[in-house]
Order: structure tokens, then C-alpha cells, then sequence
């Protein structure tokens, strides 16, 4: 993280491109919806890492500082710049409810402009609720794949399967509230007037012979 935010803020990436970025953000605030819902397709909370979170990570590797990584850059974590920009632009939207998909796991999260300055009491401009996979290799599986038993950090992989939401938990303990990186489900959403009831349904894994559908 340390590495990446300078040159990001350097570069200013964009997600959306300005002719859609100004379409969005003009259509959102301009809705008289009770409810703002944003279907989107990667997620949108900032999703840090701290290693020293994981169980097993040496203070020789990384010294005694949290070493806050990026698990992932290819969604909004990647373009940090322009989502502050749409965050703070979106600022004072009622009932701004963003939907994601793609990274295969359950999260539940409030939304800030600035991730990285988030205090218990600050009240959050939205919502972000992120649904796993029915068939998908779930995020907790992805990244145990992804590195190599003979590879020098594979203990880093091994210590991720074993503590992956509790370490995820505690990196951003401000604004996340659920986390579940190791299941295969869907979403259910009920959206009235008044409020808007969200449950995960968690299903079996679909490489089991014994796969029973809903557990």
C-alpha cells in the first residue's frame, strides 16, 4: 500500500472514463428513488491487509509495523483517486446502496470517502453488500492457488487459509462489518420503503459429489 498509493495518485487511473464517471454521478443525484442502488461490478470498500494480522508472520520479515497491503488492485482499491472523487461527490445521496459482485465472497461494509482517516463515530454516505459465488473458487481458495508451496512468502498462504476473516476483520475494523472469504452462495435482497433486508445463503461446494444445494 505504502508503494502503490503515491504512484496511483500520480497516474489517476480512471474506472469509468469521464463520460460515464458524469453521467453517474449526475443520475444519482438527481434520483428521487428512495433508495440509490449501485450495481457494481467490483467492489468499492477499501479491502487493507495488515500481514502482522496474519498468525504465523515473523517480526524479521516485516519488522513490527502492520505492513498494510492490497489484497486486490483490480477493483476500486486500484483506482483510489477517482473513487474518493465519486465518494465525496456523492456525498449527502440518501439511502445509497452499492451491489457488488466478482471477488467470490460475502462482505458487508459502510462506505467513506477516506478510507484511511475513518472514525468509529463518522457516519457512512452508503452501504456496500458483496455476494460470493454459486460455482466460483471463493478469494480464500484464489489466493492459496496463487502462491506456490516452494515460494519463499508460501507461509504468508498458508497462514491466509487458516485466518483470512479474522485478519481481514481486524485491518479495517472501522467500516467492515462481515466478512466470509471461503463460501459459495448467493444474495438475497428484500428493498421496501423503509429498509432493506440483506441475507446471504450460503450453498455447498459444487465440486462435491454431495453437493446439497442450501445449507
Amino acid at each position: 500500500k505504502a508503494g502503490f498509493d503515491p504512484e496511483e495518485a500520480r497516474v489517476k487511473p480512471t474506472l469509468l472514463g469521464a463520460d460515464q464517471k458524469a453521467w453517474f454521478l449526475d443520475a444519482v443525484k438527481k434520483s428521487n428513488a428512495t433508495w440509490k442502488v449501485w450495481c457494481n461490478e467490483v467492489q468499492v470498500y477499501q479491502m487493507r491487509l495488515e500481514l502482522k494480522r496474519l498468525p504465523g508472520v515473523p517480526d524479521s520479515i516485516f519488522g513490527f509495523e502492520p505492513y498494510p497491503v492490497y489484497i486486490n488492485a483490480d477493483q476500486w482499491d486500484g483506482f483510489r483517486t477517482e473513487r474518493k472523487e465519486v465518494l465525496t461527490a456523492l456525498e449527502g445521496v440518501e439511502n445509497l446502496l452499492v451491489c457488488t459482485g466478482d471477488i467470490h465472497s460475502f462482505y458487508a461494509a459502510e462506505l467513506h470517502a477516506d478510507f484511511d482517516n475513518v472514525k468509529i463515530a463518522d457516519k457512512p454516505l452508503g452501504v456496500e453488500f458483496v455476494t460470493a459465488g454459486i460455482s466460483s473458487a471463493s478469494l480464500k481458495e484464489l489466493i492459496g492457488k496463487f502462491i506456490s508451496e516452494d515460494s519463499p512468502l508460501a507461509f504468508i498462504a498458508k497462514s491466509w487459509t487458516k485466518a483470512a476473516d479474522g485478519a481481514i476483520l481486524e485491518s479495517n475494523p472501522t467500516y467492515l462489518k462481515h466478512a466470509d472469504t471461503d463460501s459459495y452462495g448467493f444474495t438475497i435482497m428484500k428493498i421496501d420503503a423503509k429498509e432493506v433486508k440483506v441475507e446471504f445463503v450460503q450453498v455447498g461446494s459444487p465440486k462435491e459429489k454431495s453437493y446439497s444445494g442450501v445449507i
